[in-house]
């Protein structure tokens, strides 16, 4: 956490601390058009803004009351950092919470006149009080519910009241049960009685209106910009639903899990089958699908198409894109937005800005003599990781085994301050040979899988991805591929002969769940369904006969293992699957060799 100190000569300073964190005063208010931010305030470039006064003001007040250092939303926090704005989020009620003070300063409530004791008048000051636009905005609903001391502020600092003292406009004013206004537990509310004290305030960004609420219903939560309010909310009710729901006990035969908040099977519940709704015949050697499910991409030889859903559903191909060299490696975004081509020593990031039909190519970069074999995107879009292979400068040239070679793998990030798209070199790490990546969902851990083992890393600083975590176990051949559950709860791993699981232990790592059997012969396809409690994944070996998607439902039992069982098995003809992907709408997309086939529940 990040907090300011404000000196006798005006000037700032911001302070890091990790633990040992001080007494402190924060600020809430409404964001206007020229807000100080963390690079300004780094450069010394943001005392000419109007939000600077904001700042001042909340500095000098919290001198007044004996605290040093205070905090400030807009310039405390690197937004150009998604993971730290994600831990910032997930953050925020807290730090509200454990402030000392907290201002609320309202810039559209004029001074008030005062009376012969120094008291505020009722009028004018009242009428705009309670017509701030403070009142309207989600963030602000937990930054007047967790601080114990709310204060409220008039746009030239001077005083208005408390949260007690105001107590009876602001429960009329927000509906908000008086209790909770004078700081009972908010778990002792009911949940649809919370939701509805946020239901008429608005957040610019649709998504926020769920993840403001994250520390009312005290849920922790991944943050997936694009997701959309409504599946942001969807995915929040999930949480809350599990958080309330309590773990399996012997009373209980089975339990299904893990996003559905492990509610009791029936075994007479009908489920609706998948049937092939889509075939697309075509010649495909590489394949990447977009989380939004709207895009996926394609490649044969040198050429790249990128298909696109109609209003109907149905895909088609809007564009052909030739690249130098054969495509190595593909990945989407999962906004649909951003694309990565890798060739022979060749990135290209292209991007539809514009949300229409065309991409353009944004950056092309070169490499020497390295081989990228996988690229994923961050949930935010804004890092790229590759794995990568290069000769061992102390092997011989004519040595071509695994030995003559150097493992590793690299991360890219894009700055868009400029307003269009720079990609550059994060950081260059040698490891051991990756088969699979990608970032998790649960603050963007980044999990790299080799034969032997997984590794979990999280960014340190700016161009540091440390290992934190190694999952380790009986591969039954070597570990392969890795899907994350949507809420970052669950990490499967596809071995060539059954399918390996961990959960989250909360403290960003994660804890083997025991298996009741193994699964059957695995390839590297395996994919979670939006739901979180199945799993899509391709059971052969061998010279292929007959090519099968196996869809899964996983079921916890009562001793903590867990096991799965097959709900359907779907054909493929003789044409090996190469990639498998649930789409947000509950589609289910197969790439083989021989075209592209969606599937959806009838």
């Amino acid at each position: 956490m990040r907090l300011l100190e404000h000196y006798n000569d005006g000037e700032l300073s911001l302070t890091q601390f990790f633990d040992n964190i001080p007494r402190y005063a924060i600020l809430s208010h409404t964001w206007g058009p020229e807000e100080v931010t963390f690079t300004d305030l780094i450069e010394g470039s943001g005392i000419s803004k109007a939000g600077y006064d904001k700042i001042r003001f909340c500095g000098e007040q919290a001198r007044r009351d004996g605290l040093q250092y205070f905090w400030v939303d807009t310039c405390c926090i690197d937004k150009s950092s998604s993971a730290e704005l994600a831990e910032a989020i997930n953050s925020m009620f807290r730090w509200y919470r454990d402030a000392a003070k907290c201002y609320v300063f309202l810039a559209d409530v004029p001074r008030a006149t005062v009376d012969s004791k120094g008291q505020p008048n009722q009028l004018p000051w009242e009428s705009a009080f309670r017509t701030s636009r403070w009142f309207t905005r989600g963030w602000t609903l937990q930054e007047l519910l967790a601080p114990s001391s709310v204060e409220f502020f008039m746009k030239d600092g001077q005083r208005l009241g408390d949260r007690r003292s105001l107590e009876q406009q602001i429960h009329e004013i927000t509906g908000i049960a008086v209790p909770a206004l004078r700081g009972s537990a908010l778990d002792q509310f009911d949940i649809e009685e919370r939701f509805k004290w946020a239901k008429s305030r608005q957040t610019t960004r649709e998504e926020d209106w769920a993840y403001c609420l994250l520390g009312i219903f005290g849920i922790f939560m991944s943050l997936l910009y694009g997701e959309g309010k409504t599946h942001a909310i969807c995915r929040l009710r999930m949480r809350i639903n599990k958080k309330d729901t309590p773990t399996p006990s012997a009373s209980n035969s089975v339990y299904i899990g893990p996003e559905l908040a492990l509610t009791v099977a029936s075994s007479g519940d009908p489920y609706r089958q998948f049937l092939l709704q889509q075939t697309y015949h075509a010649t495909i050697w590489k394949s990447a699908v977009s989380l939004s499910g709207n895009r996926f991409v394609t490649s044969e030889d040198q050429n790249i198409y990128i298909w696109m859903a109609n209003d109907a559903g149905e895909f088609q191909i809007t564009q052909n894109v030739s690249i130098c060299g054969t495509i190595t490696a593909l990945s989407i975004s999962p906004d649909g937005g951003t694309f990565a081509f890798v060739g022979n020593q060749t990135l290209q990031l292209w991007s539809d800005h514009c949300k229409t039909k065309m991409l353009k190519q944004d950056t092309c970069y070169r490499f020497n003599a390295i081989t990228i074999s996988t690229a994923a995107f961050s949930l935010e879009g804004n890092l790229l990781a590759m794995s990568r292979s290069e000769p061992d400068p102390d092997k011989p040239d004519f040595d071509c085994s695994p030995r003559g070679k150097v493992y590793g793998f690299q991360v890219w990030e894009v700055d868009r301050s400029s307003g269009q798209p720079h990609w550059q070199l994060v950081c260059t790490v040698r490891t051991v040979e990756i088969l699979d990546l990608g970032f998790t969902p649960a603050e963007e851990r980044l999990v790299c899988v080799s034969p032997q083992e997984i590794q979990i890393r999280k960014r340190i600083g700016k161009a540091t991805f440390q290992v934190i975590h190694k999952l380790c176990g009986d591969a039954y051949g070597g570990f392969r591929s890795f899907a994350t559950s949507p809420n970052g709860d669950f990490l499967a791993v596809a071995c060539s002969q059954h399918i390996v699981m961990w959960e989250s232990d909360g403290n960003g790592g994660f804890r083997r769940i025991p298996h009741s059997s193994p699964g059957g012969v695995l390839e590297a396809p395996i994919s979670f369904a939006s739901d979180g409690h199945r799993l899509a994944s391709c059971p052969y070996s061998g010279p292929v006969k007959e090519a099968f998607i196996q869809i899964w439902q996983l079921k916890w039992k009562a001793d903590g293992r867990w096991c799965k069982e097959i709900e359907q098995q779907l054909c493929c003809n003789k044409s090996r699957v190469q990639r498998l992907a649930f789409l947000s709408d509950g589609r289910l997309i197969s790439v083989s060799r021989d075209g592209v086939r969606i599937w959806k529940k009838g």
